[in-house]
Order: C-alpha cells, then structure tokens, then sequence
C-alpha cells in the first residue's frame, strides 16, 4: 500500500476509488429514470427532425447522385446513404 502501512490510510485508498467508480455509475442510472419519467409524461421527444427523408428518396429514385442530393439539400452524404440503406431494405 501507500509507503507500506498498514493503519486506516491504508483502506482509505480503495474506498475512494470504489466511490469514484460507483459516482459516474449511478449519475447514469438517475439520468436514465428521469428520462424514462419525461417520457411518460410527454415531455421528452428528443431532437425534432429537420431531414426529409422522403425528398432524398423521391431524389435517389430519379437517379441522381448522393453526392448531389447532399450538396442540393444541405445534408451529409452519409445521411443520403441511409436513406438509400432504408429503401433497400423496404424492397
């Protein structure tokens, strides 16, 4: 242990580090019964969506590129990719 004691120093050390590991552990935990608590009520629906996803697919289904579809619609080419991913995966 710490310069080799053996007296109550000695066990203070793994006590705070039990509590170090167990402080972030149930912060979560909280977190995630809060959460679970908005929801019932309503009052948590998390981000609204912004991307159409129906004009990236009427879009993809004319052919054009995901790199143009991305540039016209303002949305990275990885979200163009899902949305193809989805369309793929409904046929």
């Amino acid at each position: 242990m710490l310069g080799g004691s053996t007296g109550p120093e000695a066990r203070t050390l793994p006590c705070i580090s039990a509590r170090i590991l167990l402080i972030p552990y149930l912060r979560r935990e909280r977190q995630a019964e809060g959460i679970a608590a908005a929801k019932q009520r309503g009052a948590y629906r998390g981000r609204p969506l912004r991307i159409d996803m129906e004009a990236i697919k009427q879009r993809l289904a004319t052919g054009r590129s995901p790199t143009q579809i991305a540039r016209e619609l303002g949305v990275s080419r990885g979200t163009v990719y899902k949305a193809r991913a989805d369309m793929n995966d409904s046929v």
